[in-house]
């Protein structure tokens, strides 16, 4: 019974950190520039995840990996975002500059035979997303 005052305090303060996360999802949706339908977008999040599968890495590592590819992966998403202010070509730049820096990271963490799987991977997602962004810019 001492301990209701804050779980109350503690739901009310989850729901209020709710209600703003909610709004700055909505503005972010607002501003979301789509290069992919969602069945597209679920089949390259599928194959690649198919590809780190066949990696086969700890569950430690597979952690620190996901860790490190969520990071660059919730980057580059918002590159061309109209909020960003980023020409296509600015977004290719920061795009390439960002598997570049995910690349070199995840190398710290992977024998030879995974970071060449890993490339072998990204390779698939990164062509897909030129050959993308290339077509928007031709529109």
């Amino acid at each position: 019974m001492k301990h209701l005052p804050l779980v109350i305090c503690l739901l009310f303060a989850i729901n209020l950190g709710a209600q703003n996360l909610t709004e700055k999802q909505k503005e972010r949706e607002k501003n979301k520039v789509k290069i992919y339908t969602p069945d597209e977008y679920d089949n390259l999040q599928l194959e690649f995840r198919s590809g780190v599968d066949a990696m086969k890495l700890s569950e430690e590592k597979l952690e620190a990996y996901d860790q490190i590819i969520l990071k660059y992966v919730s980057k580059i998403m918002r590159l061309n975002d109209k909020d960003q202010g980023n020409t296509n070509e600015e977004v290719k730049t920061k795009f390439s500059e960002s598997i570049t820096k995910m690349n070199a990271e995840v190398k710290d963490i992977l024998n030879e035979e995974e970071y060449v799987m890993h490339l072998e991977n990204i390779h698939k997602i990164v062509y897909s997303v030129n050959t993308r962004l290339n077509a928007q810019e031709q529109n």
